[in-house]
Formats: C-alpha cells, sequence, structure tokens
C-alpha cells in the first residue's frame, strides 16, 4: 500500500467513516474509493482535491512532496502532446530505418 493510499484510508478510519459514507459524499464510487485505498489505482490530482475537501483537508494534503526526480504531474493536454511526439518520434525512426 504507497503512503497516499494510507493516508487517504486513515483520513476515513479517524472521521469514523465507512465507504460508503464518503462515496455519497464526494461522488465517486465506493468500488474506485477501495481501490484507492489498496493501493490497486492512483488517483487524480481532481480526486486527491475532492477527497481532500470531503474531509476537509488542507488542499493537496495527500500529494508527496518530498524531491523525487522518478515522478512529475503534468497536465492531461501536455501529456496527450508528449505520447503524441512520441509517436511521430517512432515513425520517423521507422521509416529511416533501412
Amino acid at each position: 500500500m504507497s503512503d497516499i493510499a494510507a493516508e487517504i484510508k486513515q483520513a476515513r478510519k479517524t472521521r469514523g467513516l465507512t465507504l460508503d459514507t464518503v462515496s455519497k459524499g464526494t461522488g465517486l464510487s465506493v468500488s474506485y474509493l477501495s481501490d484507492i485505498e489498496r493501493g490497486r489505482t492512483v488517483p487524480s490530482v481532481k480526486t486527491l482535491r475532492r477527497l481532500c475537501a470531503y474531509h476537509g483537508l488542507p488542499d493537496m494534503m495527500f500529494v508527496d512532496t518530498k524531491d523525487d526526480d522518478r515522478y512529475v504531474v503534468v497536465s492531461r493536454e501536455s501529456w496527450e502532446r508528449i505520447m503524441s511526439l512520441i509517436g511521430e518520434l517512432q515513425k520517423i525512426s521507422a521509416e529511416a530505418t533501412p
């Protein structure tokens, strides 16, 4: 279980809430919340903000701010552009290969 998953679960448990209660309060499904808490899925920044707001916690409390160059947060638009550029480079590379 990731640190974020454990912290999200702890925030819920501290308030004595069930997944069903959090689901109704956030609009997130019980199964999605369960997957987040078990570390099976990584929530988006939007979802993290929604959970922070619901639990009355500082915005982005669950975001790890340690210096770690392995991770970077990019917008969906930027990600799509990056993936498009990778596709273009792969095409160019394939065309250049005899």
